[in-house]
C-alpha cells in the first residue's frame, strides 16, 4: 500500500505478490525453453519424424539438454524488461496477433485430425457422475489457482502503469 499508515509493513507486504509472480516465472521459462526446443526441431522437420513421446522422454531426461533454448529465454526476457514498458506493449504488438494466427492454424488443424469428432463430443458432453470424484474438485483446484496466479501477475503489469498518486 502507499498509504503512510501501514509504512514498512505495507511496503513489505506489497513484495508478497511480486515473489508469488518471480516464482511462477520460472517454471514458465523451463516450459517456454521445451517449448521453443520443439519448435526449432518442428521447423527443421526432426520432430516430424519421430515419436513424440521418445522425443520428449530423450530430452526431458537428458542433463541440461535445453539449457541453451533456456537462455534464449531468459536472455530475450531480460532484454524485454530492461528496456521497459513500452518494449513490452511493443512485443505484445508482435506477438499477441502471431499467438492468435498460431492458435487459429492449430484449431483448423485439430478439427480435421482423424476423430477430432468423437474428441469434441467427449470434451463437451457433461459427465456428472465425474463430480462424486474427490480428484475432479482436487483439479478444478488446481485450475482456479492457475487462474488466480495469472490474474496476480496481470495485476502487477496494471499496477506498473498506475502513477504514483493513485490509490492503490
Amino acid at each position: 500500500t502507499r498509504s503512510e499508515k501501514m509504512g514498512k509493513a505495507g511496503g513489505a507486504l506489497g513484495w508478497l505478490p511480486l515473489a508469488g509472480s518471480m516464482c511462477i516465472v520460472i517454471g514458465y521459462a523451463v516450459i517456454i525453453a521445451y517449448i521453443l526446443k520443439a519448435f526449432v526441431q518442428s521447423v527443421s522437420g526432426e520432430l516430424m519424424t519421430v515419436d513424440t513421446a521418445a522425443w520428449f522422454d530423450s530430452f526431458s531426461t537428458t542433463d541440461y539438454s535445453v539449457v541453451p533454448f533456456h537462455i534464449i529465454v531468459v536472455v530475450a526476457t531480460l532484454l524485454t524488461l530492461l528496456l521497459g514498458a513500452k518494449s513490452i506493449e511493443k512485443s505484445n504488438k508482435i506477438m499477441m496477433p502471431v499467438f492468435f494466427i498460431i492458435f487459429l492454424v492449430l484449431a483448423i488443424r485439430v478439427a480435421f485430425l482423424p476423430g477430432a469428432a468423437e474428441g469434441y463430443k467427449f470434451m463437451f458432453t457433461p459427465r456428472w457422475d465425474a463430480l462424486k470424484d474427490p480428484m475432479t474438485w482436487i483439479w478444478a483446484m488446481g485450475q482456479a489457482f492457475f487462474s488466480l496466479s495469472v490474474t496476480g501477475s496481470g495485476m502487477i503489469v496494471y499496477g506498473a502503469y498506475l502513477s504514483d498518486e493513485e490509490p492503490v
